[in-house]
């Protein structure tokens, strides 16, 4: 998974650490500043592919963590996205129970 947020016509690499609702939050060392940002994220799983971009709001910014809110209309568009990589770590789970003998 690749992950970018971009203000000001900057681009900064990010992680996406977590999310609920609304709300993501990521990890990057970067220079961001409360106040709308876009995200392009974009994932590659065997056959699957997908690319969101959509537009947000930091309202949290903490030692390299930075919190975003989404349009509740976003969510839609987030959530395929997010299934696809939910499959690939619960694939990443039982392959490491198989390897570990579990």
């Amino acid at each position: 998974m690749t992950c970018e947020l971009i203000q000001l016509n900057q681009s900064y690499q990010c992680h996406l650490d977590d999310y609920f609702g609304t709300k993501m939050f990521f990890v990057s060392q970067s220079n961001l500043q409360p106040g709308p940002v876009k995200m392009h994220m974009s994932f590659l799983y065997l056959e699957h592919s997908e690319i969101v971009v959509m537009e947000g709001k930091i309202i949290s910014l903490e030692a390299g963590f930075i919190g975003v809110e989404i349009k509740p209309s976003d969510i839609f568009t987030f959530m395929p996205f997010m299934r696809i990589y939910n499959e690939r770590q619960d694939n990443i789970k039982i392959f490491m129970k198989l390897a570990s003998g579990q």
